[in-house]
């Protein structure tokens, strides 16, 4: 981190991922919940370094058990479940989204789907071990029912980065 204004964005991501996290819908072993949304717009606001270690900061605050994942819950046993791997998926999707930032709002969102693309591979590779489902019955349980929520999180992210962007930039140049 170069300085404290990074440190800050760090703090402050984790944080909104944290307060996103306990809006769920409970379903299924995976709930629905807006934690996706926060590691998107830190991609999406943030460096590359700084959006990894938001998302990085977040799960360090869930592993040493404060109650920042779904349902407040907290602990290094939430990691080790069978959604522990859609948790740490929430890294590559910061970062890949942040290398993408500042170019054509096309990209970004490519970066994001791709993104969300790995989420899924960490998320249900870490389900099928821990669960011991194969693969199709892991994809219907884990990723099927969340593909079109998830889309329209991506959705919200660029409308909700692009607002929030413009209005950043509007106030560090006055």
């Amino acid at each position: 981190m170069k300085n404290t204004h990074e440190l800050i964005k760090v703090a402050m991501f984790s944080s909104i991922t944290a307060v996103l996290s306990q809006i769920i819908l409970p379903v299924g072993p995976v709930p629905y919940n807006l934690g996706l949304l926060g590691a998107m717009l830190a991609g999406i606001l943030c460096m590359p370094v700084t959006a990894t270690f938001s998302m990085v900061a977040y799960i360090f605050m869930g592993a040493i058990g404060l109650p920042v994942f779904a349902g407040f819950m907290g602990g290094i046993g939430v990691l080790m479940n069978s959604t522990g791997g859609y948790l740490l998926g929430y890294i590559p999707m910061a970062l890949l989204t942040s290398i993408a930032r500042n170019k054509k709002w096309f990209l970004t969102t490519i970066a994001m789907l791709l993104g969300l693309l790995l989420c899924y591979v960490f998320g249900t590779g870490w389900f099928m071990i821990v669960s011991q489902n194969n693969l199709v019955a892991s994809l219907a349980y884990c990723v099927v029912p969340f593909v079109l929520p998830d889309l329209a999180k991506v959705a919200c992210a660029i409308l909700l980065g692009k607002a929030i962007d413009k209005r950043l930039k509007f106030i560090n140049h006055k």
